[in-house]
């Protein structure tokens, strides 16, 4: 059995049903049996829990009863392509920013400017991930500005 028969096997066992009907508990039942199916190996490993939250956003997007507003859920997908590119870093073996005595805020500093003055194409995702761990180190870099 391939991983996509076990990862369908898993979501037919989870409950997923035969249509989509416009109440929250089949939405709910079918976001379970994708999990599943994404536990069963149906998605690469690295990329599972981000796939998961993707799909809980379209969910959302698609759910009536709710009022969610565009820029919720534009800050959820694009918050799920930042995670989706650390996971990805971090299968690569880079990490650390987060520690003062690995990486200086200068350092991520430069590399945010790097990206924004001296690449050919910009990526807004590295962009966003670089001024993410600035944000969260709680310093304020001084360039004399």
């Amino acid at each position: 059995m391939n991983e996509h028969q076990r990862g369908v096997e898993a979501a037919v066992k989870a409950g997923m049903p035969r249509s989509i009907r416009d109440d929250r508990s089949h939405r709910d039942r079918i976001v379970d049996a994708i999990a599943a199916y994404i536990e069963a190996g149906g998605f690469d490993s690295v990329h599972a829990p981000v796939e998961t939250e993707l799909l809980t956003v379209k969910v959302k997007a698609t759910n009536k009863q709710e009022d969610v507003h565009p820029d919720d859920l534009a800050v959820d997908r694009f918050s799920a392509s930042m995670k989706a590119k650390l996971a990805k870093k971090r299968a690569e073996g880079f990490g650390g920013w987060d520690d003062p005595e690995q990486c200086h805020i200068d350092y991520l500093v430069s590399l945010l400017l790097q990206q924004i003055h001296e690449r050919a194409v910009l990526d807004p995702v590295d962009i966003a991930n670089l001024s993410m761990m600035i944000h969260e180190r709680g310093e304020t870099p001084d360039y004399g500005r």
